[in-house]
């Protein structure tokens, strides 16, 4: 059963979650970028959990009541579960947060259809985005009314 609220991760679960992002990516940060994140004073890192097994990230930077979204997976066996969609409706539930932004590989058609489900908007598109190669769109949702902006 996975836990009732996300966690917040530690550099303990590194090891974890890059197993879950071989799964999930075509490129992975190496365990001191993962470590960058989870261990930043802005980070935002949560992990939700089944039978104390890691199941599903979200590594973010929350400045100025802007969450950018870095790195959103969920294990192979509990995919189409809903674990991103927690692990986003936990951070958006967070009152410091005000907008979430992230970048989402053009092809990666499950994601973009839970982004758009949830609200976001396609706000750009970035070429060459992955690996000098993919493009991503630039997606973002205002949490809040009155949600302030910063030129973005």
């Amino acid at each position: 059963m996975p836990t009732a609220e996300p966690v917040r991760l530690q550099g303990s679960h590194i090891d974890s979650i890059i197993e879950i992002a071989k799964d999930s990516f075509p490129t992975v940060w190496t365990p001191t970028e993962f470590a960058y994140f989870v261990d930043h004073a802005c980070g935002y890192c949560y992990g939700t959990f089944t039978d104390e097994k890691l199941t599903g990230y979200l590594i973010a930077l929350l400045v100025q009541g802007e969450l950018d979204v870095v790195s959103l997976a969920t294990s192979l066996e509990q995919r189409r579960h809903g674990l991103a969609r927690k692990l986003l409706n936990f951070a958006m539930s967070d009152q410091r947060i005000y907008r979430v932004v992230l970048e989402v590989d053009v092809d990666n058609a499950p994601a973009i259809q839970l982004y758009e489900s949830m609200g976001f908007v396609t706000a750009g598109l970035r070429k060459a985005y992955y690996d000098k190669k993919r493009d991503a769109y630039r997606m973002e949702l205002n949490v809040r009314p009155g949600s302030p902006t910063y030129g973005i």
